[in-house]
């Protein structure tokens, strides 16, 4: 029924009335709490408006929210009087992503803190790329700091093309334009891919300019290693394309050549000489290829910028050279 209460504290109050029409939901809360938790509640309760002076006066409220959603209230509302007994295990992502907005429209976020990263760790697993989004954006919203920076990399390794945020909300102006860099940041790093596969071939394939084209083995070791490139996939390079960036990583550290054929034929000239593409070095069996693609593939890795809460909410696109915000799991002492 409409005028039944849910009594989150049976001793509270206040009672919340959230949404309207045939869908109130009535929720008896402490005022107490709801000051502690929210700045938002602490003001609205206080002396200088008039649900804090009708509070003073009687001793009790009926506080209207018309707008905000009586499921939701009810989890925020049960995280905050620690009635965890009465709180799902798991939430689907549309129910987070509204929890996420009316955490962050009363200010309460550091109270959800440990509850929140519990049911986004949930969802991030084997999550779809359009669920890792909403993830990013609920987690900038109730401050989880290591949830944030975590699946902004995930995005940036395994989201392919732009990301596009729907809505008018106050914060997607600052997430989109993360996203954005983001999106610039993986394609960065897919031209150092580009550019270091097109600089192995000029190195692995133009044997002619450097030891001449009397040796039939030249011939043998170009289309050896063009078939190692095309088995792991980086080549022809226009074939990469749909794929994400960290099947392209993958790809490169799984190069592996093994050139038995080259080892055990000859040349066929009775001696080498310098221009002799015999003579080099790369004529032998090339145990380091593998060695080589890995080690390029993790500096390109390494060189993608690190994310950061608190340096976003500060209006930086990257974690700050002289950041000092903590990057660990949500924690009582906030961001």
């Amino acid at each position: 029924m409409a005028d039944s209460v849910v009594d989150i504290d049976p001793d509270g109050d206040v009672v919340l009335v959230c949404g309207s029409a045939d869908k109130t939901k009535r929720l008896r809360v402490s005022s107490k709490v709801l000051s502690l938790a929210s700045p938002v509640f602490k003001t609205m309760l206080g002396p200088d408006f008039k649900e804090g002076k009708r509070l003073s006066k009687h001793g009790s409220l009926n506080l209207p929210l018309p707008d905000d959603d009586g499921e939701d209230m009810t989890i925020i509302c049960n995280i905050l009087h620690f009635r965890h007994s009465k709180l799902p295990r798991q939430l689907d992502t549309i129910k987070l992503q509204d929890i996420s907005v009316l955490a962050d429209k009363y200010s309460c976020t550091m109270a959800l803190g440990p509850i929140v990263e519990h049911w986004v760790e949930e969802l991030r697993k084997d999550c779809s790329d359009a669920v890792r989004v909403i993830l990013i954006c609920a987690s900038f919203r109730l401050h989880l700091p290591l949830m944030f920076g975590e699946l902004g990399r995930e995005h940036i390794l395994r989201y392919n093309g732009k990301c596009t945020l729907v809505g008018d909300r106050p914060e997607q102006e600052v997430l989109q334009k993360l996203f954005d860099a983001m999106n610039v940041e993986a394609l960065n790093a897919r031209g150092k891919i580009a550019k270091f596969v097109d600089t192995m071939m000029v190195m692995h394939c133009d044997t002619d300019s450097t030891h001449g084209s009397n040796c039939p083995r030249a011939l043998d070791y170009v289309v050896g290693f063009l078939r190692t490139l095309r088995r792991a996939e980086l080549w022809p390079m226009h074939t990469t394309s749909d794929h994400t960036l960290e099947s392209l990583l993958s790809k490169m550290r799984s190069v592996n050549w093994q050139q038995v054929e080259l080892s055990t034929r000859t040349c066929g000239h009775s001696s080498w000489t310098d221009t002799c593409f015999c003579s080099s070095g790369m004529s032998s069996t090339n145990p380091t290829l593998n060695g080589i693609f890995t080690s390029r593939a993790d500096k390109i890795v390494k060189e993608i910028p690190e994310l950061c809460l608190g340096c976003a909410l500060e209006g930086a696109t990257w974690k700050k050279a002289d950041c000092d915000h903590p990057q660990g799991s949500s924690s009582p002492f906030g961001i």
